[in-house]
């Protein structure tokens, strides 16, 4: 399997395969105390079921010398990146594709040079996760964006916008942010607390506790997820972990459901209520009136 690299050339090299995620976990943990997670925010913009997903993290090296941190990174299944890029000293750097071989022996020049890099690999058995080395320069502070996208699936009655989140640590400025702007009317939304990834069952009427939920229109809701440092400590020392859901349904009639179409791109969204369970043949009819063969 061909292994996607990004390359971030200048004072800075950094190794990313094509696709990320959103799961944080320091592996070093003689190094915690020197490197540091000083802000944290993660922004989903929800449009007609489409989930893009901005992620901010900024990484401050408080040693006199430059240090490598490991993090396992977990992205959503159906989810792809749109854009990874690097911050330092004020400028960002985009994303240079390069070959794996080629990635690495950058990345491990940059390292003795003392200068930020950072390498992911990717395990080939399971493509959403990945395995990021971040090499921060002494007295430095690196931040990076991803962008990643996904059409949410409706499951068990509705549709799930799930988080992974394991910064390893008490992180000051944490928050995610996620705004919901649909067609129909929102008939349900709730915010469960975070869940461990290998429990799937749990008491739907406990809510979490540190979301704010604001219905701002029937079409529309924002939530907010700003849990204070003193909220951290009381779930772990080692900061929160688990899966940050979302999961909201939207009015179902018993019609031809929503087509979207989006740069010549469409989604045809079907769940009507009140119909039971049958064999299902889907066929779809495109019409092309431009490129018609008489």
């Amino acid at each position: 399997m061909m292994a996607w690299i990004f390359i971030f050339i200048l004072s800075v090299f950094c190794c990313v395969n094509s696709s990320y995620s959103y799961q944080f976990a320091n592996s070093l943990d003689q190094q915690r105390n020197s490197l540091r997670i000083v802000a944290l925010h993660i922004r989903s913009e929800i449009q007609y079921r489409f989930a893009t997903t901005h992620v901010t993290s900024s990484i401050l090296n408080e040693d006199l010398e430059d240090r490598e941190t490991i993090f396992d990174v977990t992205l959503p299944e159906a989810a792809f990146i749109s854009n990874f890029s690097l911050e330092i000293m004020g400028k960002r750097y985009i994303g240079e594709i390069k070959d794996k071989e080629t990635a690495k022996k950058q990345y491990d020049q940059a390292r003795q040079r003392g200068q930020s890099a950072g390498h992911v690999g990717m395990k080939p058995r399971d493509t959403n996760k990945f395995k990021v080395a971040i090499n921060v320069a002494a007295l430095s502070e690196v931040t990076f964006y991803l962008t990643y996208n996904e059409i949410l699936q409706r499951r068990r009655g509705s549709y799930d916008h799930t988080i992974y989140i394991n910064p390893r640590q008490i992180v000051d400025d944490f928050r995610i942010e996620v705004y919901i702007q649909e067609s129909r009317e929102i008939t349900l939304l709730r915010v469960p607390p975070l869940r461990n990834d290998i429990l799937s069952n749990y008491n739907t009427a406990v809510r979490n506790r540190y979301a704010v939920v604001d219905r701002t229109s029937p079409t529309s809701a924002f939530i907010r997820y700003n849990p204070s440092r003193e909220d951290q400590i009381r779930a772990s020392m080692h900061g929160l972990s688990g899966l940050f859901i979302v999961e909201y349904d939207v009015d179902r009639k018993l019609d031809a459901g929503d087509v979207l179409i989006v740069d010549g791109f469409f989604v045809h969204f079907f769940a009507p209520t009140g119909l039971h369970r049958m064999a299902r043949r889907i066929l779809f009819f495109i019409l092309d009136k431009d490129n018609m063969v008489q």
